[in-house]
């Protein structure tokens, strides 16, 4: 399939590769209602178990049933909050000093509410001589469980590292495979040019030869580069000032900006890929040529990009991509961005349109790597 067939619609961006190791322990954030209630739902599980297992069916003790669920949702709310407080703290630690601090916080916990349950059960008189034996045991079992949850959060924490590291150096090897494949007819056809201008136009093959310098620069840059946005304008328009000579007036560019800043840090290389792909599979293959619209628009704290062309179908190009291009660009918006970015590739009647958005300001927790 040519990169002009891809038609996909996405929500989803280089980033520098992740440590296949936790340098800290990372909870998930206890203060939401979402990860609170799995663990209270897995309470009320064990208290059924715990019953199940002290009392001898058919009859269900419901009386212990109640006590058990009661104390065991008490140490699971006191222990979530506890750990809610202690969660901006646990970036400062070792993943090592990270999990014995939440161990300890939640084995406290555990001696507080079996405490306080003898005691209420003994009607303020408890038998200490047999309470004492019954906190230890709720230690006993409750250390147990709480090291099996924590070890449980370290290792998925270690999985979700694994997969963004993988994720990454699969990435960047597109991302450099797709730099170290230039187009052999641009090169070539470039080089014909400035041939063909050294002896009646030395001063535009001048030009052309400083406008390829450039163009090969970035396409040798570093992947987790990030730009102003006029540089990656700038290039935008060094490429199609060369793709013009040769294409003469078959290609037509319109620039619709509505910029207030363009200064803005954008991905390196975000623009001219686009541009590349829209001359090639969308202008070069019209006899007639076309018009490529770009529209740049920077309103409500967002960058807003728009790149279409005329589009014909039925031509077959000499030679199809495989969307390269596009998916890596797609994929290196989710991974600096995540889900504030949008991408999308769609066909709008005769016309071949690619759009992306992003925020002007990288959103909290989306920052925690170099893209």
């Amino acid at each position: 399939m040519s990169l002009q067939d891809r038609t996909t619609t996405g929500q989803p961006g280089s980033a520098a590769p992740v440590p296949a190791v936790a340098a800290h322990f990372h909870l998930p954030d206890l203060c939401r209602i979402t990860a609170l209630l799995p663990l209270i739902l897995v309470g009320e599980l064990l208290a059924i178990a715990l019953t199940i297992a002290t009392r001898r069916p058919p009859a269900f003790d419901w009386i212990y049933f109640s006590l058990v669920s009661a104390e065991i949702l008490w140490i699971v709310l006191i222990g979530a909050l506890l750990l809610c407080r202690l969660r901006p703290l646990l970036p400062r630690l070792s993943a090592a000093s990270g999990v014995a601090l939440c161990f300890a916080v939640l084995l406290v916990t555990i001696a507080l509410v079996a405490t306080a349950g003898q005691w209420l059960l003994g009607y303020l008189k408890p038998d200490w001589g047999s309470a004492v034996w019954v906190v230890l045991q709720h230690l006993a079992v409750g250390g147990i469980i709480a090291g099996l949850a924590l070890r449980y959060f370290f290792l998925q924490q270690q999985l979700h590292l694994q997969q963004q590291a993988q994720l990454q150096a699969l990435m960047q090897a597109r991302f450099q495979s797709l730099q170290s494949r230039i187009r052999p007819h641009f090169l070539f056809n470039s080089m014909n040019i400035i041939a063909s201008l050294i002896d009646s136009d030395p001063a535009t093959a001048e030009r052309v030869v400083e406008d390829m310098s450039t163009l090969f620069r970035a396409s040798l840059s570093d992947a987790d580069n990030v730009v102003p946005l006029a540089q990656e304008i700038s290039l935008c328009e060094r490429y199609i000032a060369i793709e013009q000579l040769r294409l003469g007036e078959r290609l037509q560019v319109q620039w619709h900006r509505q910029l207030r800043d363009d200064q803005c840090p954008v991905p390196s290389l975000c623009l001219q890929p686009l541009v590349e792909n829209a001359i090639y599979h969308g202008i070069q293959p019209l006899v007639q040529g076309g018009t490529i619209d770009i529209t740049l628009d920077d309103s409500d704290n967002r960058l807003r990009v728009t790149i279409s062309n005329p589009y014909d179908p039925s031509i077959t190009p000499r030679k199809r991509g495989n969307g390269m291009a596009l998916d890596n660009l797609e994929q290196r918006l989710r991974a600096r961005y995540g889900s504030a970015a949008v991408f999308s590739v769609e066909r709008q009647a005769a016309q071949f349109v690619v759009s992306f958005s992003i925020p002007l300001a990288v959103p909290d927790g989306q920052q925690g790597r170099k893209a």
